[in-house]
């Protein structure tokens, strides 16, 4: 990668876990960033940027100089958490930040800090499905099927979700399990009884909430249109979705692959494998990131966005 794109990955990383109040995490990305700086002096407005990079480490973490010198735990108030979270995330509300933000998380190999975001959500009606798809994709990704099973049975048990959401998550966990293999049988939803307390103003949301979702994607087929891998078609598991927005991991290991994929770039003919059929439509990558920590380390972060047809 060169010099200009790893200290763009390097912030966007600092501002994900600053606004998540990963205050180490956020800390060291900026020293990286100081030092990479320092290897580099002809880097055009070198001064500039470590400026404005000294700046940020001292609003985060007034204490603590752009050199490494702690004077105080490193960690960041909870009050500062919640100030740098609400400047980083977009506007529309406290659970929309808190969704953006866990997928925000995911992207970099979060999965844990993400579970516990995704989790906040499972009150909200119109966020609940997504989040938990989302929960059980996380436990997929740290390869954990078991995990996602037992977070399935337990929603269940419990009677977290109205039927309608029950039957959605089942044959969403079903296609990530076939992709893995896996022919465990999933527990069927309990039928909510007319009449019975919390279970009729559950069928009540049933009958009043739209049904319009954007289809579940379990991994999509992309035919790649130059470089050595020219031709080649490669399929990926979704790690993330959130509407026609979705997120996938490449291997640190294949290069060649990585560098023939860019931002902005349109990939023409892709398949999108879902739990029910096999659609071809096109999309745009809106954002290609290195992870350099956590369980990914040294993937490639893939984002894209289904367009229209």
């Amino acid at each position: 990668m060169d010099f200009k794109k790893q200290i763009k990955t390097l912030l966007q990383e600092a501002e994900i876990y600053r606004s998540q109040g990963l205050s180490q995490e956020a800390s060291q990305r900026y020293h990286d960033i100081v030092d990479l700086i320092k290897t580099n002096p002809d880097f055009p407005n070198s001064e500039k940027l470590l400026e404005s990079i000294e700046k940020k480490v001292n609003e985060a973490y007034p204490l603590e100089d752009i050199h490494g010198k702690v004077s105080n735990s490193g960690k960041m108030s909870t009050e500062k958490q919640e100030i740098s979270k609400n400047e980083f995330l977009s506007s529309g509300g406290k659970d929309a930040s808190t969704l953006e933000g866990a997928i925000a998380l995911a992207r970099f190999g979060q999965y844990k800090r993400s579970l516990s975001e995704f989790a906040k959500l499972l009150n909200n009606k119109s966020l609940r499905v997504i989040a938990a798809k989302n929960i059980l994709r996380c436990h997929i990704a740290i390869a954990s099927v078991d995990d996602a099973i037992a977070q399935y049975e337990k929603w269940v048990s419990d009677d977290t979700f109205p039927t309608k959401h029950v039957e959605k998550i089942k044959v969403f966990l079903e296609g990530l399990l076939e992709k893995k293999n896996c022919n465990t049988t999933l527990s069927a939803p309990i039928k909510k009884i007319l009449g019975a307390g919390p279970a009729k103003e559950s069928i009540s949301e049933e009958l009043n909430e739209d049904d319009e979702d954007f289809l579940d994607i379990n991994s999509i087929g992309i035919v790649i249109e130059n470089g050595p891998k020219k031709g080649k078609v490669f399929e990926f598991v979704v790690n993330l979705q959130s509407g026609n927005q979705l997120n996938f991991i490449i291997s640190g290991k294949d290069q060649d692959l990585i560098n023939s994929l860019n931002e902005g770039q349109v990939l023409n003919n892709t398949q999108f494998f879902t739990p029910i059929s096999i659609l071809k439509s096109s999309c745009v990558i809106s954002s290609k990131i290195m992870i350099s920590s956590g369980t990914n380390k040294g993937d490639c972060s893939l984002d894209i966005k289904v367009l229209n047809e």
